[in-house]
């Protein structure tokens, strides 16, 4: 007979977010007018990430949220825009 341990983590950590959130979160961002009229010529979204604040002030404290980053392709970073994924804004 063999010993079987499980636990179990608690955590107030999100998960990553899937694919299809980071597609969403470029397009939300991509769409709102003032990300727009920030971005220069030929300034893309670069990537999306899951964004999450540590302060219960922040709004991305207790929702579903990406920073999109958005540049010049090969480059760094011009801006970032934090999208409520919850609420598509």
């Amino acid at each position: 007979m063999t010993d079987v341990f499980v636990g179990i983590d608690v955590s107030k950590a999100q998960p990553m977010l899937s694919r299809d959130e980071e597609s969403e979160a470029i397009s939300i961002a991509t769409l709102d007018e003032r990300v727009r009229e920030k971005l220069t010529l030929g300034e893309t979204a670069l990537l999306a990430m899951h964004y999450w604040g540590l302060d219960a002030t922040d709004a991305a404290y207790a929702r579903r949220s990406a920073a999109v980053m958005f540049g010049q392709q090969g480059g760094h970073p011009s801006l970032v825009a934090v999208v409520d994924l919850i609420d598509n804004q």
